[in-house]
């Protein structure tokens, strides 16, 4: 079983550096982030998702789908904490007879009642793991390469949203137009998952991954312009 000093990576303090311009929008009510982790929920069809940080004490959620708390996780109790040390994606199938630390058993199945959980790192560009794009349920269910592959794609839209979030001009009275475009997409992507549009779910996901992707790829060139 992982002890406490387990969950902590060799590469910590460099990680921690890497976090300290993405923690400024933790304070930030955001209704992009909110919309991207209620389209990962209903992607997935997973009751909960979450957009999470990793610091040196807590896990921190950025954007949370399916329950109201808790937004602050000792980092020691956290599934992200053992997500942020691996580059694939963490799959527990059934919470209630997996092997995990107790902080971390007591808090999923004792508390918030989960049995099932995936999540994927939120790696920058330079490698560091800062945090965590997930989703959980309430029962135990598979989770196959098919689907883990579609998670990390999404992990990547999620990464590049955060950065393109930190460079856009943007306040509560005038957000930046191309924030207000993004959002609108999200919601279309929503409304096209909840009616049930043409496709398996697996080829729904990757026609939203393709369109964030090239959404983001034509904002930041925009951008440099």
């Amino acid at each position: 079983m992982l002890s406490s000093a387990d969950l902590i990576p060799a590469d910590d303090e460099a990680r921690l550096r890497a976090l300290v311009p993405f923690q400024e929008l933790l304070a930030l009510p955001d209704v992009v982030f909110d919309a991207f982790i209620e389209l990962i929920a209903l992607a997935f069809n997973a009751p909960v998702a979450m957009l999470s940080f990793v610091d040196a004490d807590s896990v921190w959620m950025k954007a949370l789908y399916g329950l109201s708390e808790p937004r602050r996780v000792p980092r020691t109790q956290s599934l992200c904490s053992i997500t942020i040390l691996h580059e694939g994606t963490t799959v527990v199938h059934d919470l209630s007879t997996a092997v995990l630390p107790t902080p971390i058993s007591d808090l999923l199945n004792e508390m918030l009642h989960l049995r099932f959980y995936a999540g994927h790192p939120l790696q920058t560009p330079q490698g560091y793991n800062i945090g965590v794009l997930g989703i959980a349920g309430r029962a135990a269910r598979a989770f196959d390469e098919d689907q883990q592959q579609r998670l990390c794609k999404l992990a990547s839209v999620a990464i590049q949203l955060l950065q393109l979030r930190l460079i856009l001009p943007h306040s509560k009275a005038k957000p930046s137009p191309a924030w207000i475009f993004f959002h609108d997409e999200l919601t279309q992507c929503i409304v096209q998952l909840e009616a049930g549009s043409t496709g398996t779910r697996l080829e729904q996901i990757d026609l939203i991954a393709e369109l964030l992707q090239r959404d983001l790829n034509y904002i930041n060139q925009t951008l440099r312009t």
